[in-house]
């Protein structure tokens, strides 16, 4: 019976670990904020589309950004905990759940900081990449949210 115990536990230790590493992470990108350009990413990109140009051709530009930016707030705060994960995830792929933890509580005097100085950029090729479809689908729906009353 021990030994089916100790097996368990041997086998049930890194997914725990692994869990506990994924909750640092997502806590990480909450407490620091890192998640909270993904409205100004969404609405930046859905600006720029040839659907909002014709909606602001329709209808003026002040009109189309203010209804742009109403259904990008929406289309984001439906989907900002997906952001934050991808964000955590893309983290945790490059630092530790104590690595990161310590970046969170001690900021600038951690040990960590020049690492993630170093790393910074690709962190962030590995967000776009795992990104971009819930970037690409946030952005739509937020031009369609936009087109409501102008089909």
């Amino acid at each position: 019976m021990l030994k089916k115990c100790l097996l368990l536990c041997l086998v049930l230790l890194p997914s725990i670990a692994f869990a506990n590493d994924q909750h640092d992470a997502l806590a990480f990108v909450q407490k620091t904020g890192l998640g909270n350009n993904f409205e100004t990413v969404t609405m930046g990109i859905a600006a720029r589309t040839a659907t909002f140009k014709k909606l602001s051709a329709a209808i003026g530009d002040k009109a189309a950004f203010t209804r742009l930016k109403a259904s990008v707030h929406k289309a984001t705060t439906a989907h900002q905990g997906e952001w934050n994960q991808d964000l955590a995830d893309a983290y945790l792929h490059y630092f530790s759940g104590k690595e990161l933890r310590s970046l969170m509580t001690q900021k600038a005097k951690s040990p960590y900081i020049q690492k993630l100085k170093d790393l910074q950029s690709e962190v962030s090729k590995d967000m776009e990449g795992r990104s971009n479809d819930l970037l690409q689908n946030t952005v739509i729906e937020s031009i369609k949210g936009a087109m409501v009353d102008n089909p």
